[in-house]
């Protein structure tokens, strides 16, 4: 783990490496499919009960694109990724599109032979659904599509991949919830802690006391008790990354003033990441992040 002394505030930043599944990607993983399957069955108004029917093919290294809360899967001849954000982007079609190439890769064993043969070769039906649970005020369902970030207007339905965008704070989607119970009990976690979090000044206290409470109200109850240390560790670490990114980019700006280059947001961000990166302290791909940028676009960048 990395350190570094916020010169503002003196508080001391974490940025923790070791990167844990997630608690939705541990919630609705390989360790409880049944929870997958029932958000499944929730979203597409299907019924499947076997277990065996879902093949898991969540990307390890997902976090070249700092996708640490997805899950994917193949069911039914459909590819489908799940994601929870706690923070509105528009550029969700264009994660989610990254991330099905490599799954897409993963599938067909490319490169080989077979995608250049004579054949058609034919591959799962993509889903892409992101669970929203951040604090602006976003409709309960938005679609978002590749095309509306392209340079160039082209047909409609002519080249497309499409992002489903779920709200799923308390009071939103309340029929998705009578109908997965699972995913309404991760929102009332959620929006428990961020209550406990303006409570308490420690942010592990926060934690553990939202545990607590779900724990005794009946909210996740199994889940929270067998995995409460990792929760609170998992969403400690999100918690880090929250403070790293946000002081980051205010010193990155204020550095570009300081050089003369200041440009706005943007080129300070991007002067914040490119000094944590060269200190060592995240990698490329966090270091993209922190900038909103490719890890092709920052490196080049980078390099000038």
């Amino acid at each position: 783990m990395n350190e570094k002394t916020d010169s503002v505030n003196n508080t001391k930043l974490t940025l923790n490496h070791q990167y844990r599944d997630r608690v939705f990607r541990l919630l609705f993983g390989a360790e409880y499919k049944e929870n997958l399957l029932s958000l499944y069955n929730a979203l597409n108004d299907s019924h499947h009960t076997e277990l065996d029917d879902l093949t898991i093919t969540t990307l390890d290294d997902a976090i070249f694109m700092s996708m640490k809360n997805d899950v994917s899967f193949i069911i039914d001849h459909y590819s489908v990724l799940f994601e929870h954000q706690s923070t509105w982007t528009p550029n969700m079609p264009l994660r989610g599109f990254l991330y099905a190439a490599r799954v897409y890769s993963s599938l067909t064993g490319y490169p080989n032979r077979a995608i250049y043969d004579r054949r058609l070769l034919k591959i799962p039906t993509p889903q892409y659904y992101v669970f929203y649970n951040g604090t602006e005020n976003r409709p309960e369902m938005e679609t978002l599509r590749l095309s509306d970030a392209f340079l160039h207007p082209v047909e409609k339905g002519a080249y497309e991949w499409t992002a489903h965008v779920l709200n799923i704070n308390v009071g939103k989607n309340k029929e998705l919830f009578g109908k997965c119970r699972v995913l309404e009990e991760y929102s009332l976690f959620m929006d428990m802690v961020r209550k406990e979090r303006k409570r308490y000044n420690d942010p592990g206290e926060a934690v553990l006391s939202a545990i607590d409470s779900c724990i005794r109200d009946g909210i996740l109850t199994n889940f929270l008790r067998k995995h409460r240390e990792e929760v609170k560790m998992d969403i400690l670490t999100e918690f880090d990354e929250e403070l790293f990114k946000k002081t980051f980019r205010e010193e990155g700006y204020e550095d570009g003033v300081a050089e003369g280059e200041a440009k706005g947001k943007a080129e300070g961000a991007f002067l914040a990441a490119r000094k944590a990166y060269e200190q060592k302290m995240v990698t490329a791909e966090q270091a993209a992040s922190l900038a909103d940028m490719t890890v092709e676009e920052f490196l080049k960048k980078a390099a000038q």
